[in-house]
């Protein structure tokens, strides 16, 4: 969902979603729901991890989150993008 943050005074709209990579995988691909040219993107991890995690491969249609090593479990993250 996206919305204005007017209490920021910044004039910046926010997304916020979640997205799980799958046990086993190392990687998970997020898709926009609009094309957006300039964007930063917050993620955090809603299990103990103990794992690097990143924000790679950002375009203006998706960005995957990454983690150095496979996991025997599900990692689920929130994210906010901010553009």
């Amino acid at each position: 969902m996206a919305y204005n943050n007017p209490s920021s005074g910044l004039g910046f709209n926010v997304i916020r979603g979640s997205a799980t990579i799958s046990a086993g995988s190392t990687s998970v691909v997020v898709n926009l729901p609009t094309s957006i040219s300039s964007y930063s993107v917050l993620i955090t991890p809603t299990n103990a991890i103990s794992v690097l995690y990143w924000v790679s491969n950002k375009t203006a249609t998706s960005f995957t989150i990454n983690l150095a090593s496979a996991l025997l479990s599900n990692v689920n993250f929130d994210y906010v993008i901010f553009y």
